[in-house]
Order: structure tokens, then sequence, then C-alpha cells
């Protein structure tokens, strides 16, 4: 557990890594630390078995490669893989040619290695489901059914999510799940959840004020569709605002930094679709803000359960002009009038910035070569550079806007161990 970080398991993690049913559904509110709980549940059966293939589906890219990070810091010693669409292919097969203990896949990428016959895939007897409601939603339900249809039965299967749904493919019905539920913890009287009556219909207004008033805060403000992301983050933009957005039709390097971005607080706002509402490891929010109105109950409970989560206090407004109308599950919660002399004052520059660099683990380079390139050759302070990120191809940083800016221009070109590389700002 020290190599972790902490020294004490929480008590849903201390419970369910006693159930000894080889298949089980894991309920568990966003935040609650049930990754850790299903990951480490799936080493200890794997350790009991002389020979164990997982596989690991995941609903999208950025939680796949979440779950492989955090697979990565348990040091377990065993190989893994990930794969995802808009990753090589080529790379993947290579990778599964070692026939790697541990596959993690979105469904899509890994019916395509099915299809293909990619080696490395003709034994796996555990299977985890992980955000398994999602999974099950339309256009993922008839490739997951596929998926299992390659395979010749399990001997571990975990579902985990933090709302359920009743269809199962047929191919798991045969199994007896035991339901593990813990989400009657979740302490509600830590989330506080109003509606603010926008004047003139104009929300964007209303939100300037917001985020002026949260300000240094995270706060994470949820839109039911692409295009007002879109529409909403120019505006966010030309007023000074910097912001990180996220949303299904964004390249997978600009969904990537966004959340990097949020994580590490270099943005402290969040403009996403209801794709950042679950799933995600993102640190704990002070505020959700619904710009638009959530399609239905779930997807509400899903963007506020990203607030007020672990008993800390959190805060929900519902943004609503003349014309909107609360839904039938919101209607016991109450206005909130702010001030009418409360206007937005000037966004202050962010103090951190995210720099993309185009080298990464595949090249053989570790955090102490990109530190010592910066520092020794080039001359920046440690003190500038915050937190390294490596990736396969490329690799993050973290640093002081100040700090590194006199040294920007020198890096826009550099070697790291005799190799050429760049580093750029990410917006």
């Amino acid at each position: 557990m020290d190599v972790l970080g902490f020294q004490q398991w929480t008590p849903m993690q201390e419970d369910y890594l006693r159930e000894t049913s080889p298949y089980t559904m894991l309920l568990s509110e966003t935040g609650s630390g049930k990754t850790l709980a299903f990951l480490v549940h799936l080493l200890k059966f794997h350790h009991l078995r002389e020979k164990s293939g997982i596989l690991v589906l995941s609903p999208t890219r950025e939680l796949a490669m979440q779950l492989h990070e955090v697979l990565q810091s348990l040091r377990s010693g065993l190989r893994s893989v990930l794969c995802y669409g808009g990753h090589s292919f080529k790379d993947e097969q290579d990778q599964l040619q070692a026939h790697p203990e541990i596959v993690i896949a979105t469904p899509g990428r890994m019916l395509d290695h099915l299809r293909r016959k990619s080696p490395g895939l003709e034994a796996f007897d555990q299977l985890v489901l992980d955000e398994y409601d999602k999974i099950l939603e339309l256009g993922f339900y008839d490739q997951l059914e596929d998926i299992l249809g390659y395979m010749n039965g399990f001997e571990q299967i975990q579902l985990v999510s933090a709302t359920e749904i009743e269809r199962l493919p047929d191919a798991l019905k045969t199994y007896s799940f035991v339901r593990k539920d813990y989400r009657e913890s979740k302490e509600e009287a830590s989330r506080e959840i109003s509606w603010i009556r926008c004047p003139d219909q104009d929300k964007f207004r209303e939100l300037l004020n917001l985020l002026w008033m949260y300000q240094g805060k995270p706060v994470m403000v949820f839109c039911t569709h692409r295009e007002a992301v879109d529409r909403i983050s120019e505006h966010l933009w030309e007023a000074g605002k910097s912001h990180a957005a996220f949303h299904g039709g964004l390249e997978q390097k600009v969904r990537e930094e966004s959340i990097i971005r949020f994580n590490e607080g270099i943005a402290d706002c969040l403009l996403s679709t209801d794709l950042a509402s679950r799933g995600l490891d993102l640190e704990e929010v002070a505020c959700v803000i619904h710009y638009q109105l959530p399609g239905n109950e779930k997807d509400y409970i899903h963007r506020n359960g990203r607030t007020g989560r672990m008993g800390k206090e959190g805060k929900v407004h519902v943004l609503l002009t003349a014309e909107d109308q609360l839904p039938e599950y919101m209607e016991s919660i109450e206005e909130l009038k702010l001030d009418p002399g409360q206007e937005s004052g000037c966004f202050e520059t962010p103090k951190l910035d995210l720099l993309y660099l185009d080298l990464g683990r595949k090249d053989k380079i570790r955090k102490m070569d990109i530190v010592g390139a910066l520092t020794g050759s080039i001359g920046v302070p440690n003190a500038a550079i915050k937190k390294i990120l490596i990736r396969d191809r490329y690799s993050y940083l973290v640093v002081d806007r100040d700090g590194f800016g006199p040294y920007r221009k020198s890096c826009q070109k550099m070697q790291i161990k005799k190799k050429n590389c760049r580093l750029r700002s990410c917006r």
C-alpha cells in the first residue's frame, strides 16, 4: 500500500476486497476509489492461479488510459497493453504478440482486434466491464455481445459502475452476480443545489459571474450538445477566461490535454458535455454548473456526482432562462438570487502552463532525461518544472509560466539524448 501513496483502505475498498465470489457487481459513487478496488481484486485472483488472462473493457479512451496508468502504479509485474481507437493498431498488435497478462481496451477496438485475429487474445478467464451501464448503452451492447461470442467463458467477472441497469447480454445472464452496492453511504447533505433565473435570456452573463465568484476553485460547466461547448468556449476566450473544453468531437490529444490542464490546476474551469460526467479520474470539484439542462435524471445525477464527494462540500447551480421549466426530478431544489450588483471582474492569468514534447516512452526517454536537457543545456530553473507526464510517443510538462517564460524560444528546437525534439504550448 505504501507504493500507492496511502496507508489505509476506505471502508468500501476493505469490504469489497474481502468478497470471495468470482462474479460481482460493484456499485459505488464516482470518486469513491472503486477503480483501485476492482484492480486489486482482479490481481488477487490472478495471483491465485498459475496462468490467467485479464480483459478490461472501458467505454471511453480517456477512462481506458487512466485505468492503464493506475494499473501501472500498482507495480504488479504483469504486462499490460492498452488498445483504443486513434492509437496505432500496429503498435498494439506488436505488444499483443508478447501475450500480455492484461489487455485494457475500448469495445470497438477490442472487437476490431478479434475480427482481424490479432495475436495474444486466445485465453481470457477474467473480465472487467468498467462503467458497464455505459458500455451496455445503445451502440456498445451489440459490440459487447460480439466480443463475448469470441470467448469461452470466464472464471471471474466484475461489473463496475456508479449506476445500475437491468439489461445484460445473454452471455452474462448465465452467471450469478453478487451485488455489492455502496452508494447508500453517500452524504447528500454535502451538496448544496440551487437554480438561478437568468434575466434577458442571457445565461452567459450569469455564467461569467459564477466563474468569477469561484475563481481559483475547480468548476465544471455542463452542456448537452457539443456545439454549445464550442460556442461557449469561444465566448469564454473572448471574455479572457482561461478554461478547458471537452467533448467527443474533439481530437483525442485535445481531450487528453484538457483533462490534464484541469486536473493540474492550469485551468480552473472544465466546459464539457455529459462525456465528462463519469468515468474520468478528475480531482475534487468545488462547483457544478448546469448551463444546459440534462437530458434525463440519470445524467443529472452523474453531473452532480462530480462535486460534494467523500463528505466534502460541493455546490450545484442550474441556469434557467424565463422559458425554461425545472424537470420534475428537480422540483425540490431552491432558487438562488445573485446580488444584482455582482458583476464579473477581470479573470486572472493561470500561473501554470502545459507543454507538449514530441518524445515519449517508446523513445527510451525518462523524466530525468527531460529535466537534464532543460536545466543543463538550456538553463531552465528546476523550480520552473512542476510535473512531467510521459506517454508512449509524447510527453507533457507542467511548468511555471513566469519561471519558464524566458526559456520558451530556446526550447522550441532542442535535443534530448541526441534526439531532435520540439516543445510547444498547449492551449
